[in-house]
Order: structure tokens, then sequence, then C-alpha cells
């Protein structure tokens, strides 16, 4: 039998032992942070009890791509979408990155700058 719980505050729903979606998160209500990380400057996002980077933000009108992607890594790591009313960002977990984690993020990164350069 599935289980489905549903966290009403950030709309967040997991079907355990299945999948995993990521929490889709309105930007303006939380505090955003700059941080030095893998020799450059990132966006950081402090989100129950974990930090996150921002990976990639794209026009709204790829935010199906950007979801699709972020669900996809989410099946390995923490993951949180954030949108505003014209962007929305992938966000990954700073937790424990190894390289192949780092590897797979940056493929994804590229894969999803793609989409607005081929516009």
């Amino acid at each position: 039998m599935l289980r489905i719980s549903v966290c009403r505050e950030y709309y967040e729903y997991v079907i355990h032992g299945c999948l995993v979606l990521p929490a889709v998160l309105e930007e303006e209500n939380y505090s955003l942070f700059k941080f030095w990380f893998e020799d450059r400057i990132h966006d950081g996002l402090y989100y129950r009890h974990e930090l996150f980077y921002r990976l990639q933000t794209l026009s709204v009108e790829f935010r199906a791509q950007l979801y699709h992607s972020a669900c996809q890594l989410a099946q390995q790591e923490p993951v949180v979408v954030t949108v505003t009313s014209d962007t929305c960002s992938l966000w990954v977990s700073l937790q424990n990155p190894n390289d192949m984690m780092i590897k797979r993020r940056n493929q994804m990164a590229q894969q999803l700058a793609h989409l607005q350069i081929h516009r």
C-alpha cells in the first residue's frame, strides 16, 4: 500500500518508497544569502535545517523543464525549486556533494542553460 504524506505549508508531496518530488517555494518568502563555493560566489538558501545553493535560474516560461530536471535530481539528493513572478530556480543541497553528484549537477545546469539560449 502506498502512503502519501502532504505538507500543506510547502506543497511537498512524498510517495514513500517510490518517488520524491521537490518542494516548490515562493522565493520572496525566504532570506537568501551569498557564499563562496567551487571558486565563485553563489546564492544560498536555508530550508528545513539544510543549506542549498542555486544551481540554475530560468525564465518562468521554462518552469516545466526546470521542474522535470529537479524531479530527476530529487531521486538522489535534496532539491528545492523557487519561483518568482518571472523566474524559477533549481536549488541543490550543500550536504556532502561527491564528485559524481557535482558532475551530474553541472550536466543538468548545462542542459537547462541550453534551453534558454535556443529559444
